[in-house]
């Protein structure tokens, strides 16, 4: 899934009020956020993920070989 535009973002935000754990909506999110410098929902879901899932591939992407069950968000000052 590639997000392309704020709108399909903003359909996507809506239907992870419905499916919170749709990791492929909030990975596609997560590189929108990124590519588009939107620091702010970029670390809102980064943080979900981490507390949610920590040993998801989405959550691997983002850390690669650490142990992202270590991570917590007061690892990560905002």
């Amino acid at each position: 899934m590639f997000i392309t535009s704020a709108d399909q973002a903003r359909e996507i935000e809506a239907d992870l009020e419905q499916d919170p754990d749709n990791l492929v909506q909030r990975g596609a999110l997560l590189t929108f956020y990124a590519r588009t410098g939107d620091d702010t929902d970029f670390t809102r879901h980064l943080l979900w993920v981490i507390e949610n899932h920590p040993d998801s591939a989405v959550a691997n992407s983002f850390f690669g070989d650490r142990k992202s069950t270590r991570l917590n968000s007061s690892h990560i000052t905002i």
